[in-house]
């Protein structure tokens, strides 16, 4: 495990935190043209020297618990990757093969930590089949599940057992459409009291990716949901209102995101270059959708072979989506510039144009007076509301200091803040974490991508004055650094992997760079660390976050972890249903930092208690289980 940290010493250890310092990409840049970019997803088959404006350091834990050699891990946006469960373990996966360039034994790379160490970095995939795109979920109250897609006739393969982390896995496929089987790039997750109800959405295959068209469609997103965790089926490959061959004639790979249900709440986006952005959401676990349009397309129906566009804003396809305490649903995605000049099955991108854009539910959608070509330009979005994201101007000189050429880019056919990941945790507070070009970290011929993260703690109506970069360290001077999935669920810290390569761009697809060993890094960083923390005393509360407590159900002993903003006397009370107060803790005058309670639990019943955190004159209440 790398653990690094504060080096007053050398200014390249730590992450760094930037002030709004924004880059502003000269419009020579801006205009200069990626021509004949392919629009069919994939089928089946050194310089640094910089001086830093002022920021300050953090400390973070990384450890790399992943390989592959197979380096496309999405077209666009990931799958849910990573899952944090209740009791503190952490389960990870991603697209892993290392047999170039046909790959046979792609399949899904799988990790888990039990509480107090990754599991050796492994070399097989989990299923019996070539395959790829996993989402991983829990699954029931104990297991654990992971959903891929095999590119062949059975369709998508999913693997389940319980317990998680140990033990075999049990197999089953599930399959597309009569005569369509063959479906792919999925979104699964799972939902419901007992975690059994399964949500699936996947794309029959495309003409381009060797399918047939299907419904009027050229590749059509079909929705299915199992309440008995995939034995059998309520709904079987429909397609949802608002979806079908009436609006759209067709649908890619990847360029769509599902978020992690907030009880009876399912929320999935479809955010494209060529069709609409939009939300189709269910309040009642998948029996009843919704759709809520969030960009309207300026080109309806777009037809490679027919249509002709002038240049015009829009969403890369990397988007990601979240649900708050509430069931309100938050979308980010990456901005670009593009165009179709001429029929056929390739366009024209503008790479350099740069922006996050943010939505969430009770927004107006991003719109104009001009068929919304302009709709998404970054210049007119406003900076904190619904654009909060950018590339920085590191070393503060006020030049974007990169190469500046379309061949310098990483050819991942998205704008330059793109490919994000976004989390809420109990406080609503939320986290956005996505890839963008960082100045000055560059090959001789290549600019490099870092990890960077922004956080609001209002639900999204104001964002910190910083810019966090997650990857600004020694150790990845020379990383492309791309893909980041955070787990949708946080305990006192934010935990997530990405994809590190040596080289920007792709063996796959793209660059068609030469095939080499890439990483998984795992990453979690303690929450104040990015959450603009400047000066505890000035802070107007004592607490900064209270734990959810681990393990929870509780059956002996369980903690929490509480972050003192300043020196406060700390006390812990857990009280019954009935409002009897049955533990009482009095740590006395604490200092700022985090601390962690422990609760012994021998002898309370089973059943639900509430433990009421107090520092000075705060209280923070919280919900446990005792279950033994």
């Amino acid at each position: 495990m790398k653990k690094l940290t504060l080096l007053l010493i050398c200014l390249m250890f730590g992450f760094a935190a930037f002030s709004q310092s924004r880059a502003v990409i000269p419009q020579s840049i801006k205009n200069l043209p990626l021509e004949n970019v392919p629009i069919a997803s994939v089928d089946e088959s050194l310089n640094f020297s910089a001086t830093y404006a002022d920021y300050k350091f953090g400390e973070w834990t990384e450890e790399n618990v992943g390989e592959t050699v197979y380096d496309l891990q999405s077209n666009y946006a990931c799958q849910n990757r990573i899952y944090l469960f209740d009791d503190g373990t952490i389960g990870a996966t991603w697209t892993m093969g290392f047999t170039d360039a046909a790959f046979p034994d792609r399949g899904t790379g799988y990790n888990f930590y039990d509480g107090s160490a990754w599991g050796d970095i492994p070399a097989e995939r989990i299923e019996s089949t070539r395959c790829g795109w996993p989402s991983y979920m829990q699954y029931g109250t104990g297991g654990e599940m992971v959903v891929a897609h095999t590119g062949v006739d059975v369709g998508l393969v999913m693997n389940y057992r319980t317990p998680r982390g140990s033990g075999d896995w049990t197999e089953m496929f599930f399959t597309g459409p009569e005569d369509h089987e063959n479906f792919i790039w999925p979104r699964v997750v799972t939902a419901g009291p007992d975690l059994m109800t399964v949500h699936l959405f996947a794309v029959t295959k495309p003409t381009g990716n060797g399918g047939t068209p299907y419904m009027g469609m050229d590749g059509a997103m079909v929705y299915s949901r199992s309440t008995d965790g995939g034995m059998t089926w309520v709904d079987e490959n429909i397609i949802l209102d608002g979806m079908g061959p009436d609006y759209y004639n067709h649908t890619g790979g990847d360029y769509y995101a599902i978020a992690n249900p907030v009880g009876d709440n399912i929320a999935f986006v479809m955010c494209s270059k060529w069709q609409d952005t939009y939300l189709m959401k269910s309040e009642d676990n998948g029996v009843n959708w919704e759709k809520t349009m969030i960009f309207e397309h300026p080109y309806p129906f777009f037809d490679w072979n027919v249509t002709i566009t002038d240049t015009f804003y829009c969403p890369d396809g990397a988007v990601a989506v979240a649900l708050d305490n509430d069931g309100i649903a938050h979308i980010t995605f990456g901005i670009t510039r593009v165009a179709h000049y001429e029929t056929g099955n390739t366009y024209t991108a503008y790479p350099f144009y740069d922006g996050l854009a943010y939505w969430k539910e009770g927004m107006p959608p991003f719109e104009d007076g001009d068929m919304n070509l302009n709709a998404l330009d970054p210049e007119l979005l406003e900076e904190d509301v619904n654009l909060i994201g950018w590339t920085q101007d590191i070393n503060g000189n006020g030049v974007w200091d990169v190469i500046g050429t379309v061949a310098s880019l990483g050819n991942y056919r998205t704008g330059i803040s793109t490919m994000p990941t976004m989390t809420i945790d109990e406080d609503n507070y939320i986290y956005v974490v996505f890839s963008s070009i960082a100045e000055t970290f560059q090959t001789d011929e290549q600019n490099y991508r870092h990890i960077w993260a922004r956080t609001s703690k209002d639900g999204g109506d104001t964002w910190g004055d910083e810019f966090y970069d997650l990857s600004g360290d020694i150790a990845h001077m020379f990383s492309e650094c791309i893909h980041p999935a955070m787990a949708d669920n946080t305990d006192e810290y934010i935990h997530m992997i990405y994809h590190e390569d040596t080289e920007p761009g792709q063996a796959v697809q793209g660059d068609l760079d030469p095939y080499g060993d890439n990483n998984v890094p795992y990453i979690k960083i303690l929450k104040p660390e990015i959450l603009g923390i400047e000066d505890p005393v000035q802070q107007l509360s004592g607490i900064d976050f209270v734990s959810q407590n681990q393990p929870n159900p509780a059956v002996s002993k369980t903690d929490i972890k509480i972050h003192l903003m300043f020196s406060s006397n700390l006390s812990v009370h857990v009280h019954n249903m009935i409002g009897q107060k049955v533990i009482e803790i009095d740590r006395g005058t604490l200092n700022p930092g985090v601390h962690t309670v422990s609760l012994d639990v021998n002898n309370l019943q089973n059943g639900v208690y509430f433990y009421t955190v107090t520092a000075g004159a705060e209280q923070i209440t919280r919900k446990m289980i005792v279950g033994k």
